[in-house]
């Protein structure tokens, strides 16, 4: 059974105050992980992002649970849970590599790193008292820790991580566009925050008196984390409905949390006279501005997005529907038989059209679902560029465009023929879409190892640097492409990225910029 110290609350007020701050830190950073969690649960950072806010609380939670047992021994099992600071981390380190986009390339190093850790962990678990010793007491701490002969180790693989994410997090920010730039000073400044308050903790250990009560703030500076990852995310339709639940069961949590907040104010005030009344009221007032400012803005978000997609597919759809309409009513009246043929033409490129549309909506839908089933063989990816080529070269050649296409023999894709179709197709689509006459689109195939690389290079109007990230996004248009082709609808390339990777594929696009074409890369892996 634990044991407290029933002298905390009347007779050390500072002790008190530190465990109130880092009981704070708790519940910040619960919250933030739940938050970012459900802003995109299928995004690598976030998911990193709320395993990380785990670690975190785990770590407070042995902190403030194991510096207030007044046994030694038992002090110090609890305070074994400092562990989780090796995995916070890894934790922070592989996030970083995946906000900056390097995570497939660093796979290996990262790979590396998650052994290391879990095999520290495993000593330390095997040979306890080779990481902490039976606690003391410091300060005005009940116990506190005592380093055991092996506790370095994890320092020097904790700061030796802390280089490495540091590195790529430096070298990532000179590489990337405005939006990202930003987010990586909102996440840097808020590491650099925490781990310097942190390091606080860690000076009574090597026998400097310095009190650590700041280091009961750590949490706050998550929310500098939290909101470089979510700031600037585009909110869809589909997102925000699914997180609806979420953000009931955060906001119910924060309402508890407030009722909380208050008894604890009653109570301590009770035993400790010098308490400042204020001090809980403040918090309670702050936190209900931030999550009222929160939550109004997502709904603000959300009707914006709901009627941006309403208008536009409604503008969309209205012009085949127009064109149907304007040939039936001439029909009637017309007697010419080759004009009646060409009212016939004119409505079945209609009836195409409005097909495609619904096609390529009921696709976006079913493309986020489980139950969207692939059937993949091997695939002869020449032939299916070539039948690709076939499909379009009669509306390439409305344009005078030329449409080169060189492949490797022999290339065999393990893939949805149907679907794969499909999601070259929107590339092909938009690469006609946005060439200007006379232009090229030159298609290229290539075995890799284990995979086969498509690459679709266009001499088209571009894009700029800042929009690569976003392209692939559901409803996401440039304004170069709004005035190019006042149609589109923004999911083509969305549903296109979501095949391509369901098929454990790959998918980006690389451009010069504005006026220099534009190339798009599709991975395959190889039968």
């Amino acid at each position: 059974m634990i044991e407290y110290n029933p002298t905390m609350l009347t007779l050390d007020p500072k002790l008190v105050i530190t465990d109130i701050g880092f009981a704070l830190s708790i519940l910040v950073t619960l919250f933030l992980g739940v938050l970012v969690f459900y802003q995109s649960p299928k995004k690598t950072v976030n998911r990193i992002f709320a395993l990380f806010s785990i670690t975190t609380a785990l770590f407070f939670i042995s902190h403030i649970v194991g510096i207030n047992i007044s046994d030694p021994e038992l002090s110090r099992n609890v305070l074994m849970l400092n562990m989780s600071t090796i995995l916070n981390a890894i934790l922070t380190a592989h996030w970083i590599v995946a906000l900056v986009g390097r995570d497939q390339a660093q796979r290996k190093v990262l790979a590396v790193f998650y052994a290391i850790a879990f095999a520290l962990i495993g000593f330390y678990l095997v040979a306890p008292q080779t990481f902490l010793l039976p606690s003391k007491p410091v300060l005005y701490f009940p116990n506190y820790y005592v380093q055991g002969e092996y506790y370095y180790l994890g320092d020097i693989f904790f700061y030796s991580v802390f280089l490495y994410f540091m590195y790529h997090a430096i070298a990532g920010y000179f590489k990337a566009d405005a939006i990202l730039k930003k987010r990586i000073r909102y996440v840097l400044t808020g590491i650099i925050g925490t781990y310097l308050v942190s390091i606080t903790l860690a000076l009574p250990l090597y026998g400097y008196e310095v009190d650590p009560f700041i280091a009961s703030t750590g949490g706050l500076f998550l929310i500098l984390i939290a909101y470089g990852l979510i700031k600037e995310e585009l909110w869809d339709i589909h997102v925000i409905a699914k997180q609806a639940l979420g953000y009931g069961l955060a906001i119910t949590g924060v309402g508890l949390f407030l009722a909380a907040l208050n008894f604890l104010n009653a109570y301590i005030a009770g035993q400790i006279p010098t308490f400042p009344l204020w001090l809980f009221p403040l918090v309670s007032a702050a936190l209900t501005i931030f999550i009222a400012r929160l939550v109004w803005g997502k709904l603000k978000q959300s009707d914006e997005i709901k009627y941006e997609f309403i208008t536009v597919v409604t503008h969309t759809f209205r012009t085949p529907l127009t064109e149907l309409k304007w040939a039936l009513d001439n029909m009637r009246a017309e007697t010419n038989p080759l004009k009646f043929r060409q009212f016939l033409t004119g409505i079945e490129a209609a009836t195409r059209r409005l097909s495609e549309l619904t096609e390529v909506l009921i696709s976006a839908s079913k493309s986020e679902g489980w139950n969207y089933e692939y059937h993949r063989v091997p695939v002869d990816i020449k032939k299916m560029l070539e039948e690709l080529k076939d499909m379009n070269t009669a509306e390439a050649r409305l344009k005078h465009l030329s449409l080169p296409l060189s492949s490797e023999d022999g290339l065999l894709g393990l893939v949805d023929k149907h679907k794969t179709v499909y999601a070259i197709q929107a590339v092909l689509q938009n690469a006609i879409t946005y060439t200007k006459d006379r232009g090229t689109i030159a298609i290229h195939a290539q075995a890799l190892p284990k995979k086969i690389r498509i690459s679709i290079q266009d001499t088209g109007i571009g894009i700029r640097k800042e929009h690569l990230r976003h392209i692939f996004k559901k409803f996401y248009r440039t304004q170069e492409a709004r005035k190019t082709d006042t149609e589109g609808l923004g999911i083509g390339l969305f549903v296109a990225k979501n095949i391509i990777e369901k098929q454990g594929g790959r998918m980006w696009a690389d451009s010069e910029g504005l006026g220099k074409g534009s190339t798009f890369f599709i991975e395959l892996p190889s039968a």
